[in-house]
């Protein structure tokens, strides 16, 4: 009997094809890797920005921060004072008039009496006022180091820089939704496990009769 001893025609075509789809595979897994790569480089990158906006927040805002808020805590009191003082200042000038206008006598003539009592109100609220001014300048000069930062956090945090950040924000939200979807794609199955099996045991049993030796040998 004569064996058949042709060329495995069909085999052929499955191995090349195999060969074909394990390259083309092979061709997008280094495409992909290649892409992560890059955008590993690029997430470098972009911690290295974000460590350094945290340490110059750490080691230059905060420190600011703690002085600014001392000095608004005593510039706070200082301005307890001011008002206590006024409070005092209006008190004061209040109790002048009300004696002044108690001490008015119906005989007495009303030009006159307004021009004393011009007087004595008058010298009261010098006196008070002597007694604010202090308080006032102290005010200011408590009120002067915090404004002074502000206003050099307003220079240093210009549209510009804000813009720059803003935009830092937005591409690293990106990056991050694309690194999610990749490793997503990554952990998911393909879901043709079922079909990968059948066509593989039909590599080994092209006439459905069961694997058999032969079909080895052939």
């Amino acid at each position: 009997m004569e064996s058949n001893m042709g060329v495995p025609r069909c085999t052929c075509c499955l191995f090349i094809a195999t060969v074909a789809c394990h390259i083309m595979v092979l061709v997008g897994n280094l495409s992909t890797a290649k892409m992560l790569n890059g955008l590993g480089r690029s997430a470098s990158g972009w911690g290295s920005v974000a460590s350094s906006i945290t340490h110059a927040l750490d080691n230059e805002l905060t420190p600011a921060m703690h002085n600014v808020t001392q000095w608004l805590t005593t510039a706070v009191d200082v301005i307890d004072e001011l008002e206590e003082g006024v409070d005092n200042l209006l008190t004061l000038t209040g109790s002048t008039i009300d004696s002044t206008m108690k001490s008015y006598a119906p005989t007495e003539n009303e030009t006159i009496f307004k021009a004393k009592a011009h007087v004595q109100v008058e010298q009261v609220a010098k006196a008070a006022i002597k007694k604010i001014e202090p308080l006032t300048d102290k005010v200011m000069d408590a009120l002067r180091p915090p404004l002074a930062q502000v206003e050099q956090w307003l220079g240093s945090f210009s549209p510009k820089i804000q813009d720059t950040l803003e935009e830092f924000g937005t591409v690293a939200d990106r990056a991050q939704k694309l690194v999610d979807q990749v490793m997503t794609k990554v952990n998911s199955a393909g879901g043709m496990e079922e079909e990968m099996l059948w066509d593989t045991y039909h590599i080994f049993d092209p006439y459905d009769d069961g694997i058999q030796l032969r079909e080895f040998k052939q």
